[in-house]
């Protein structure tokens, strides 16, 4: 009843927008009679409601992060915009450099819609049913751009996971069986992540289900790029590619508690939401790596902002196409990090340049034409596979030096990942044919961001000394049963029996 409460108020704001912003809204807009609230550790969700009925009467939770004490709050219809505010302007919250223990909240806000990128503009794929299909995937003008070929003579992703924040993922096509793992459906409250639709036009946008596919597209385009990593599906978009932004934070949680190096969100909010915001900095402080795509809406405002492709602790990605020029509809600004192809030439209605379009997985094993900036996040996503592979010393031992008081080593896992991509010697520079900017450092290239390190060691040689030896197990016995650990070979989540059964058989190698 909770969930169908909170699917029902969702897709009433949905439906207002695309009905006023028919082209995708420019802002996204809050659902309505919803909060987002975070407790002090010292409080209570039941005492916290009761001293909220005294200001606001009949306030009941809808949705719930437990394990960070985050609720979705459902208010009566009509409450009091006065009351909303004082619970929302800080009245409620503590001060974290002077913490009161008579306040309940470390933080409340308003709910927000949250989109894929080819949502918000209506972008839809087109379908490629060729016998040279597979052959065209592999083979697409990006693998090129990015030097994926050369890349994985260095390293294919082996035993990181890349958590897919996003419509689903079709765990039998081709290009993608024995890659997924099992994940979990955030809308339904199921483990069923699979890439369908419901037959419905949730939106209002005179399109039905426009965004099914769009999962298993991007894991797909990770897959290319890293094609010995592993994909954790979690959905928190709907067949039209909407979500909320409290759907999306219990996404990312979910993500970090299972062990995931990579967080792929080829998604986007305008409003900066403060559960994803606490999600963003979790996971970057266990090294985790979170990707956002620029959006779609071709802003050209540098003072732009999408979250989390924005966000300070994230890593923000724009589209350019085959000439590294930016794609008329990718956003710019100044906050993004990086750029990456994005574009597909359409020749007619059914027909596009197979030498300068992006080809994808979908549904049912086939294939299909696309472009977005979603596309351009799934490629670094994969490139940040293929060096984290590199490196599981990372986790142990300081990538950049001695770390600051207080600091943990993980913590500077994502700062080194950034100097690689960004280095400018590691990327393309495509500043002449983008005078304007707002593109980050540059374009992401593959094989220059991995030729900076070393080739990805043995499994189990954890600290990338050229050997599988008693250190290794060492290292292996004492992050036995953590989630957050290179140790964990086999990238399911755990080190566990199987991950040292395959280091054992790589000992002495």
């Amino acid at each position: 009843m909770i969930r169908a409460r909170w699917l029902s108020t969702f897709l009433l704001v949905v439906v207002a927008a695309a009905v006023t912003r028919a082209d995708g809204p420019e802002f996204d807009p809050p659902l309505p009679d919803v909060v987002a609230v975070r407790l002090a550790p010292n409080w209570d969700i039941q005492s916290f409601l009761q001293r909220l009925d005294k200001l606001i009467p009949g306030v009941t939770v809808m949705d719930a992060i437990e394990s960070r004490k985050i609720y979705l709050l459902d208010l009566p219809p009509g409450a009091d915009e006065d009351a909303v505010d004082v619970l929302l302007d800080d009245n409620f919250s503590q001060d974290p450099n002077n913490p009161d223990p008579n306040l309940p909240l470390l933080w409340g806000n308003r709910s927000y819609l949250t989109q894929a990128a080819e949502s918000r503009t209506g972008s839809v794929y087109v379908s490629f049913t060729a016998p040279t299909a597979p052959q065209i995937f592999r083979q697409q003008y990006a693998n090129d751009m990015l030097g994926l070929d050369l890349a994985h003579n260095t390293s294919t992703g082996s035993g990181v996971t890349v958590a897919v924040i996003d419509t689903g993922v079709d765990a039998v096509h081709p290009e993608l069986v024995g890659r997924v793992l099992p994940g979990f459906n955030f809308l339904h409250g199921t483990v069923d992540t699979s890439d369908v639709g419901d037959g419905m036009d949730n939106d209002a946008d005179g399109q039905i289900d426009e965004a099914v596919g769009h999962g298993t597209f991007m894991a797909g385009l990770i897959a290319l790029t890293a094609p010995d990593a592993n994909i954790l599906p979690i959905v928190a978009l709907d067949s039209d590619g909407n979500g909320g932004d409290f759907v999306i934070a219990q996404a990312m949680f979910y993500a970090i508690d299972h062990g995931v190096e990579v967080i792929n969100m080829s998604l986007g909010t305008t409003y900066e939401s403060q559960a994803i915001e606490d999600a963003i900095e979790e996971a970057d402080s266990l090294g985790i790596f979170v990707v956002g795509a620029a959006g779609n809406q071709g802003q050209d405002d540098p003072n732009h902002e999408e979250i989390p492709a924005t966000d300070n602790d994230a890593f923000g990605v724009a589209a350019v196409n085959d000439a590294d020029v930016r794609a008329p509809f990718s956003n710019i600004s100044d906050e993004l990090d990086l750029s990456a192809p994005g574009t597909s030439v359409q020749l007619d209605a059914n027909t596009f340049d197979p030498e300068r379009s992006i080809l994808g997985p979908v549904p049912g094993g086939g294939y299909a034409w696309w472009e977005g900036t979603s596309a351009s996040t799934a490629f670094v996503s994969g490139t940040v596979a293929l060096i984290r592979a590199q490196h599981p010393e990372w986790w142990y031992s300081p990538c950049d030096g001695d770390p600051e008081p207080g600091e943990s080593i993980p913590s500077r896992i994502t700062r080194c990942l950034r100097d690689v991509l960004t280095d400018p010697s590691n990327v393309v520079d495509i500043s002449a044919q983008n005078p304007a900017g707002g593109l980050g450092a540059g374009r992401l290239s593959t094989s220059a961001a991995v030729a900076a390190g070393p080739p990805a060691p043995t499994p189990g040689d954890l600290n990338n000394d050229g050997a599988v030896a008693l250190a290794d197990l060492a290292i292996m016995l004492a992050d036995y049963g953590q989630v957050h650990s290179p140790a964990d070979l086999n990238g399911n989540g755990r080190v566990e029996l199987s991950d040292l059964a395959l280091l054992l058989s790589n000992f002495g190698t």
